[in-house]
C-alpha cells in the first residue's frame, strides 16, 4: 500500500516539481491510502493558489471536482481515537508540527494493523522522521 500524505498529493493535482513521481508512484500502487486531514491540507493548498493567481478559477474548479472524485476511491484512514496514542507518543519523541505528526501517527496506524506500506512525501522533516520510525519513503 502507498501512504500519500497532502505535500506528494498536491502534485498529482498542481504541476511542480515531483509531479512526475507522484504520478510514478501510484501507478505502481496497488491500493492507496491517506490520512483524513489530506482532505483539507489540499483543498487549502488548492485554494491558496487560486488567491495568488497562480490557478484561474475554472482551473480550481476542475481540480477541486478531480480531487473530490478521487478522493472516494482512496482509502481514508478514518480512526481518530485510534490515532490518540500514537500521536501523543509522536510529539514526546519527534519535533514534528501538529499536521505532520497527524500524517505519520496514521500512517503507523496502519503498519501497526499489519499493513505493509511506503511513504509518498515532499515534506523532508516529516519523511525524516518517518524513516526514524521505521517507515519506507519515497521522495
Amino acid at each position: 500500500m502507498l501512504f500519500v500524505d497532502a505535500s506528494a498529493l498536491v502534485k498529482l493535482y498542481v504541476s511542480e516539481p515531483g509531479s512526475e513521481v507522484v504520478e510514478r508512484a501510484l501507478d505502481c500502487a496497488d491500493s492507496v491510502a491517506v490520512c483524513w486531514l489530506s482532505y483539507a491540507e489540499c483543498l487549502a493548498a488548492f485554494h491558496r493558489r487560486a488567491r495568488d493567481k497562480s490557478l484561474t478559477a475554472n482551473e480550481l474548479d476542475a481540480i477541486v471536482e478531480r480531487f473530490n472524485q478521487d478522493w472516494q476511491k482512496v482509502n481514508v484512514v478514518l480512526e481518530t481515537a485510534a490515532l490518540e496514542p500514537l500521536i501523543s507518543a509522536l510529539v514526546a519523541r519527534q519535533p514534528l508540527r501538529g499536521a505532520d505528526t497527524v500524517q505519520l501517527a496514521a500512517a503507523l496506524h496502519l503498519r501497526a494493523n499489519g499493513v505493509s506500506l511506503e511513504l509518498l512525501c515532499f515534506d523532508h522533516k516529516l519523511a525524516n522522521m518517518a524513516r526514524e520510525e521505521g517507515l519506507a519513503v519515497i521522495e
